[in-house]
């Protein structure tokens, strides 16, 4: 019998993010580069389970957990790490090639020279931020800023495209904690036009059936298609 060589790719938003809630402003250390709150925790604990049954046809060593270099993109990341039991094998990859539009409306200052992540000690942040979760940063590295719509949009494209092709020729299952526009960008690139905003926890998935077909898109903000 063949080896299984179904591959799954799915682009998760963040939860509820701290500057966006009064109360919860003061929780966060840089306006620009906010954490969770408490709901956006319980959220990303939700999207968990509903990637639980994709996650049950694969083993823990053919699933990968990437995200954004963003703190509020990583506590998402490490929240869905520790709900499906990875813990203990799992490191978050951040990388910069599904950070949101780094432009001056967004980030004052460049997030990735300036953010948590860029300013804070490794250690600092796991134990801070990602209970504990170790995560890999070797992949965030500099883009322009600020950086044109045309750009993003390109680069996001390619970053899907980089991500998912590491593991596509393998029964393989990739989980990207990427923004709203990211989610957007997926779901066109993947064979969708959208109409309205990802919500927070938001999931989008593709799916490529075997080695020589094309990745297809099936799920959008939680929708089966």
């Amino acid at each position: 019998m063949e080896a299984p060589t179904r591959a799954l790719g799915f682009a998760l938003r963040h939860g509820e993010r701290a500057d966006a809630v009064p109360e919860y402003f003061s929780t966060c250390e840089l306006s620009f580069d906010p954490p969770l709150t408490p709901k956006g925790l319980e959220q990303a604990r939700a999207a968990a389970e509903v990637l639980r049954p994709y996650c049950a046809e694969f083993s823990k060593e053919d699933i990968r957990v990437y995200s954004s270099p963003l703190v509020r993109c990583l506590q998402t990341a490490a929240q869905v790490v520790v709900a499906l039991g990875l813990r203990a094998t799992h490191k978050i990859h951040a990388t910069s090639q599904i950070i949101e539009e780094i432009i001056p409306c967004h980030f004052p200052k460049d997030p990735l020279k300036e953010g948590l992540v860029a300013t804070k000690p490794h250690e600092y942040i796991t134990k801070t931020y990602l209970n504990g979760i170790e995560f890999d940063d070797t992949q965030v590295k500099p883009l322009s800023y600020p950086e044109f719509y045309s750009e993003t949009t390109q680069r996001l494209a390619d970053g899907y495209c980089s991500i998912l092709q590491k593991h596509e020729r393998q029964h393989s299952l990739t989980v990207m904690v990427t923004h709203g526009r990211a989610i957007e960008e997926f779901n066109r690139y993947y064979g969708e036009s959208v109409t309205e905003l990802c919500d927070y926890c938001g999931i989008s998935g593709a799916e490529k059936k075997s080695p020589t077909s094309p990745w297809t898109l099936f799920m959008s903000n939680n929708n089966i298609l």
